[in-house]
């Protein structure tokens, strides 16, 4: 009896822990694709980029909740995703999404074509602290 409840609770340990390996995979998608912007990026594709992030992000939160609901019997486990999705996910998607705004302009047009002589605007100090 002791040797069956020991397997479930290690085999639900395996299980979470397999969740969880899985939403990072998908997180770590992200990351490997983040230095591909170069100059002759063209600014549809940095908008899609962002709002590929903001869908990511989204997605792995979705996929970190349906993991805590189904091992709903580890409460630290769902406290400290709860904290890592208000104080992270939701802060990244957010700023994606902004910045996915940003850029806009024709499908062909690059990031690298700007204007030598046209005057820059300072950034907002709220734009930028909401992507950190």
């Amino acid at each position: 009896m002791i040797a069956i409840q020991s397997n479930k609770f290690l085999t639900s340990i395996a299980n979470l822990g397999k969740g969880f390996l899985d939403v990072f995979v998908t997180f770590g998608d992200i990351v490997i694709g983040a230095f591909g912007i170069k100059a002759g990026t063209k600014k549809s594709d940095i908008g899609k980029y962002f709002t590929d992030i903001e869908s990511t992000m989204t997605t792995v939160k979705e996929k970190l909740q349906d993991e805590v609901a189904k091992n709903g019997n580890y409460v630290k486990v769902k406290t400290v995703v709860d904290k890592f999705v208000a104080d992270v996910l939701d802060k990244i998607a957010e700023g994606a999404k902004i910045a996915a705004s940003g850029a806009t302009g024709t499908s062909s047009e690059l990031i690298g074509s700007a204007t030598k002589n046209s005057g820059a605007t300072a950034p907002k100090a709220d734009s930028i602290n909401t992507l950190v």
